[in-house]
């Protein structure tokens, strides 16, 4: 007796695969992209990137990529953009799984998947929080 798989189940593994990819790919594609704008439209910038007040004449050809994501325009809209996208497919994802398991059985795998929603949910708003309070405080306007 060969074990067939009917075309609903099918899709739905490719539609859990898909989640599962946005989740984990996304924020890496996000960041190789930000470096490559950084290098290919902004390269003056990169140039002349100096790490220190007391060495100007020090020059980094490799800024920190905190920069690239974080700190210059467009990269930093493009990064946060990244990131709205990719927190929905982890926490659905995390939410899908914990309907399919037991909770008796894969008790320690349900805290762990617990836990990842957790730190989730809270590193989207402390960034949701501590965003617009690094662009008043550190960046501010004129």
């Amino acid at each position: 007796m060969t074990a067939t798989t009917p075309p609903d189940n099918i899709d739905r593994i490719l539609r859990m695969r898909f989640v599962v990819c946005m989740g984990a790919l996304l924020p890496g594609l996000g960041c190789y992209f930000c470096i490559a704008y950084t290098y290919i439209f902004q390269f003056d910038v990169i140039k002349n990137f100096t790490q220190s007040d007391q060495c100007p004449d020090v020059h980094s050809s490799l800024p920190p990529v905190s920069y690239a994501i974080g700190v210059w325009e467009p990269q930093r809209f493009v990064w946060l953009f990244i990131m709205f996208l990719h927190c929905p497919p982890r926490i659905f994802f995390l939410i899908v799984c914990s309907w399919t398991l037991c909770f008796e059985k894969y008790e320690i795998i349900w805290r762990i998947k617990l836990f990842t929603f957790v730190s989730g949910l809270l590193l989207s708003l402390s960034t949701a929080v501590s965003y617009p309070l690094f662009l008043a405080y550190c960046h501010p306007a004129g």
